[in-house]
């Protein structure tokens, strides 16, 4: 999921849900809108948080490539991106291994 302002000139800050189907609406997305890999949810999590838990290793790329610092960044219930991917039964040992070079100081 990732939240973009909606097109009404009312309010620049009223945003609507997307749900990313594939990664070339989601580069697309963030082409026009990169601030929006930045943004938490309620739950404080970041679009790259949720595409850990649903485990799609291509908008996991994209979203780290939009903002590397995520990699970094605990989640609400105060989990690193890592440790979401090591307990998602849907990540790979790649995924792993990508998130540590964006973030190699969690295995300190």
């Amino acid at each position: 999921k990732i939240l973009l302002p909606s097109s009404s000139s009312t309010s620049i800050s009223t945003t609507i849900l997307l749900e990313v189907v594939g990664e070339d609406v989601l580069r697309l997305a963030l082409k026009f809108y990169p601030e929006q890999s930045q943004i938490f949810d309620e739950d404080r999590k970041l679009p790259l948080h949720l595409a850990l838990q649903n485990g799609n290793p291509d908008h996991i790329q994209i979203l780290l490539n939009s903002y590397p610092l995520a990699a970094s960044i605990m989640d609400g219930s105060g989990r690193y991106p890592f440790v979401i991917a090591a307990m998602s039964q849907c990540q790979d040992v790649k995924t792993l291994f990508y998130l540590l070079q964006f973030c190699p100081e969690i295995t300190r």
